[in-house]
Parts: structure tokens; C-alpha cells; sequence
């Protein structure tokens, strides 16, 4: 039987999110014992939180929904870890889990080629600092 959605669980997970806090919980008990996604998420890819029905929320757990949150603006996965403030490899693994429910969108790594000219514009008047 599922819980009744509560109006303000999203608003209390962003926030909870903010609060520094020492987790008295490890890492794998988070992640139910997994250390590892299926598919390696680099620290630069970019996720996107998808829209859903603020009701479906419900069904979130607490750094789950807080990871949703932090995705509401484009973010990468280092960049949601920090906001979150749980370890790279946990936010990992919950990216992993949103994305294959169709709760966030990890975005294509950019290919293409490399302006080597521009690299070392870039890197002399990085010296020149």
C-alpha cells in the first residue's frame, strides 16, 4: 500500500539537502549495498530532471528526491553530489536509478574534434596570468 503524497516533501528534501549535516548512515547502506552502477556516469555529464506529477515524488526516498531536486537545473553529476552533499559515488548510483525510471535525462558526453589552435590560445594566456 503506498503512502498518501505529502505537499511539502519536495520542499523538505531540498531543504534537508542544504543543512550540513555529518550522515549517520555509510554510503552502501543508501545505495543498498551496491558500489557500483551499471553504466559508468563520468563527474561532466550533464543530467536533467524530467517532468513528472509532483504526486508520483511520493514514491522517493529522501537523497533519492533530494538528487531529483538538484537536477532541476542542468547539473553535472559532480556538480549534484556537492549540492546534495553525499559522496560522488552514492549520487552515481542514484543518477543511475532516476535516469533507467525516467526520472532525469543524463545528457551525451559532446564529440568531436579537437581545436588544438584554440588549446593553446587558451593555455598561453592562461600563462600569462
Amino acid at each position: 500500500m503506498s503512502r498518501p503524497p505529502s505537499p511539502g516533501r519536495e520542499r523538505a528534501a531540498a531543504l534537508l539537502a542544504r543543512v550540513p549535516r555529518p550522515s549517520l548512515l555509510r554510503p552502501y547502506v543508501l545505495t543498498g549495498g551496491r558500489t557500483a552502477d551499471r553504466e559508468h556516469l563520468g563527474v561532466e555529464r550533464l543530467v536533467t530532471a524530467c517532468p513528472v506529477d509532483p504526486r508520483a515524488l511520493a514514491v522517493l526516498g529522501p537523497e533519492a528526491l533530494a538528487v531529483y531536486s538538484a537536477c532541476r537545473e542542468r547539473r553535472s553529476v559532480a556538480e549534484i553530489a556537492a549540492a546534495v552533499k553525499l559522496p560522488l559515488g552514492v549520487v552515481r548510483i542514484f543518477v543511475g536509478d532516476l535516469m533507467r525510471g525516467g526520472w532525469v535525462k543524463v545528457h551525451p558526453v559532446a564529440q568531436g574534434p579537437v581545436d588544438e589552435a584554440l588549446l593553446e590560445r587558451v593555455l598561453h594566456g592562461l600563462n600569462q596570468l
